[in-house]
């Protein structure tokens, strides 16, 4: 469990940059799903539309994640420079 509280002499808005990493872990399980199952298609040669809908919804995934996890998109730190 992380320690909300900021020690003396700590940075502070610590809880808002692990919530944003915690998001961005998750669209990247979700990503890595969408990918699976895009491969799976592939190999099975199967459903077209779906591997094209499936690959738009991919890079626009990929997208978020690498702008969200820009530094400049990052949630500030209170005291951290």
């Amino acid at each position: 469990m992380i320690n909300e509280q900021p020690a003396s002499g700590t940075a502070t808005g610590l809880p808002a940059l692990m919530n944003h990493v915690q998001d961005m872990q998750d669209r990247a399980i979700l990503l890595d799903g969408v990918l699976e199952a895009i491969l799976f298609m592939e190999n099975e040669d199967a459903c077209e539309n779906g591997r094209d809908s499936l690959m738009r919804i991919a890079k626009e995934l990929s997208h978020e994640i690498f702008i969200a996890l820009d530094k400049v998109n990052l949630p500030k730190l209170e005291g951290a420079e």
